[in-house]
């Protein structure tokens, strides 16, 4: 079952129509940021039986700007660019200066495995905008696992070779590979043509799909661009063009390792989940259920049980929804001070998100000089700031 937190600003349609399949339906060209230099729209955020955590978010990113340096997580995540250029920038797991890019446009694709550091800039001309997943599961045991960058490039519609399936209904392949979290990560290119359609089924593996083009009715919904379908594994789903013109889908399958899990891949994930529990369970332990906090954890413990009805704030915010990390210091100081002067009395920050305090260094040196520090361990830093 999912429990996904939502964005009331992006989507024109924005349904769960059941438990386990969600829907978000978004216009380009999306609004960006230009004090902050981007701006995310979240989506989805949740788990089913096959990932143990996945999100989806959409990203707009100015011209010229890298929302943050180079770093790496657990999780495996896929950019698909919807418009404009970004460069793909990794370096390696010692972290050599020496970092590698590589420039991806319009309906382009790149897999990130875990723990491979990255960053991302738009190179213009204009800002870039890229859809996001990013998903957490329990690793394989046995199998070669694909740990290197991945891009493709889709955009070329004359290059695109379908396979036939149906009557009116094609596909073609795009990649196909292991990863450490699933058995297989499987994506194609599919057209439908003006009524046709396939019918309902259970699928064994989790799919989202990104509508590009035409309108379809799937359980019971009719979708136009730009539509994010998501459908966990089986969910009785079937999809049919009810439009005049072709609709083109891009689709992702997350497919279920048949494998036994790693045990030291296992344990550190475990001991990742029950991290995670353990600071939200030590900072209701320090926070009021009264009091208005800032809490800096990268989303990361955002609906953890421990913290049910305390009222954190996400840094940033904007109106309640998460806004992504500041472009620079000056903004994540104004932004402070006006959560400040609204009624936040503590600053919370998390072990996921404690590289802020190395990478906004005069935002960490204005909190120094101006608060007092109440936590300071591997877990927690907490900022008085009343």
């Amino acid at each position: 079952m999912f429990g996904f937190e939502m964005s009331e600003k992006i989507t024109l349609i924005e349904k769960q129509v059941s438990g386990s399949c969600w829907i978000r339906t978004f216009g380009l060209p999306l609004e960006g940021n230009s004090q902050r230099g981007w701006k995310i729209y979240p989506l989805f955020l949740g788990s089913t039986g096959i990932l143990q955590k996945v999100n989806s978010h959409i990203t707009v990113l100015n011209e010229g700007i890298i929302p943050h340096p180079p770093h790496q997580h657990l999780e495996e995540e896929l950019i698909i660019v919807l418009s404009g250029k970004v460069d793909i920038i990794i370096e390696d797991q010692a972290g050599n200066p020496q970092k590698k890019s590589q420039r991806i446009s319009t309906y382009s694709i790149a897999y990130h495995p875990a723990h491979q550091p990255h960053t991302i800039q738009s190179v213009g001309p204009g800002p870039a905008t890229f859809l996001v997943f990013k998903w957490l599961g329990k690793p394989r045991a046995n199998g070669e696992a694909f740990s290197e960058l991945l891009t493709l490039d889709i955009s070329t519609e004359s290059s695109v070779k379908y396979r036939r399936l149906s009557e009116g209904f094609k596909c073609t392949p795009i990649f196909e590979l292991p990863t450490l979290y699933l058995s297989n990560l499987r994506s194609h290119l599919s057209l439908l043509e003006p009524g046709a359609g396939y019918s309902p089924h259970r699928d064994p593996y989790d799919v989202a799909i990104l509508l590009l083009s035409g309108t379809v009715e799937t359980v019971g919904q009719q979708m136009f661009p730009y539509s994010v379908i998501f459908y966990a594994s089986d969910e009785l789903h079937g999809m049919c063009n009810v439009g005049d013109i072709p609709a083109r889908h891009l689709v992702f399958e997350f497919h279920n390792p048949q494998t036994d899990f790693n045990g030291e891949h296992f344990h550190k994930i475990d001991s990742w989940w029950k991290r995670i529990d353990e600071t939200a369970g030590k900072i209701a332990e320090l926070m009021r259920m009264d009091h208005d906090f800032i809490l800096v954890d990268d989303l990361h413990l955002f609906g953890a049980e421990a913290l049910d009805g305390y009222r954190a704030h996400p840094f940033i915010e904007n109106e309640g929804q998460y806004w992504g990390a500041p472009a620079d210091d000056r903004i994540a100081i104004e932004e402070f001070e006006r959560m400040r002067r609204a009624g936040a009395k503590f600053i919370v920050f998390c072990w996921p998100a404690l590289w802020w305090l190395d990478y906004y260094k005069e935002f960490c040196s204005y909190l120094e000089s101006h608060f007092y520090c109440m936590i300071e361990n591997e877990d927690l830093i907490i900022f008085d700031i009343r």
